[in-house]
């Protein structure tokens, strides 16, 4: 099962984070990026490199931190299944926007 979520940087080195270190995420829908939060500091994620919806990248990363059991999922692939089914739940944070 994973343990951490590894983040890299557009050419750079990544950087490894324990799971259970990361805050609950922050959405900048306006700036297309997230914010990751831990103990020892904070990172920001632009999703428009990598062309992804904000809000999709935000629903993944706060499912998967608040239910640990479900991570063995990233790493066999069924994460991919539940998207294609539309079975990833709207984060808390996103519960008063609009749907998708």
């Amino acid at each position: 099962m994973p343990k951490t979520v590894m983040v890299s940087r557009y050419f750079g080195r990544g950087r490894a984070i324990d799971w259970t270190d990361l805050a609950p995420a922050s959405l900048d829908e306006a700036r297309q990026s997230i914010s990751l939060r831990t103990a020892v500091g904070s990172l920001t994620l632009g999703t428009g490199l990598i062309h992804s919806d904000p809000r999709i990248l935000f629903d993944l990363i706060e499912y998967y931190r608040t239910h640990p059991r479900d991570r063995e999922e990233l790493a066999d692939g069924r994460v991919l299944d539940r998207l294609r089914r539309n079975e990833l739940p709207v984060a808390p944070g996103r519960l008063n926007e609009s749907a998708r």
